[in-house]
């Protein structure tokens, strides 16, 4: 697996949690509502994931726009990230050696985001 680093540097998840916060909070009104309804959660989430891809196809040095909003359109139409079939379709897209270096970086990137998801709950 890929350092995270490679995509994710030193505090850049707790940086993309806290705007993706602001968005869902902003969005609901309240912290409050935020836990009271989920579909401000499931944006908040997208949010994250869409940061994340970008960050990640930065990181890879993909530029070509049209490339960028394929992976970006195939990735938002996927249910779970962790699948084989995420893979290859990522493979499709950049060739083998890039897209599963993709999907390693996503799958690190998105771990993180939860281990500090998880810190963050354990202090409160």
């Amino acid at each position: 697996m890929p350092k995270i680093k490679q995509i994710l540097k030193e505090g850049e998840a707790e940086k993309i949690l806290d705007e993706a916060h602001k968005i869902a909070v902003a969005k609901a009104g309240r912290l409050e509502d935020v836990r009271a309804q989920p579909h401000i959660l499931t944006r908040r989430n997208q949010v994250i994931a869409f940061q994340l891809r970008q960050r990640a196809l930065d990181a890879m040095g993909i530029e070509d726009a049209d490339l960028r909003r394929g992976v970006n359109d195939f990735l938002t139409k996927v249910k779970k990230l962790n699948t084989e079939a995420t893979r290859e379709g990522l493979s499709d897209l950049l060739g083998p050696k890039e897209g599963d270096r993709l999907h390693r970086m996503l799958l690190a990137a998105h771990q993180a985001i939860a281990e500090v998801e998880k810190r963050r709950a354990q202090e409160k």
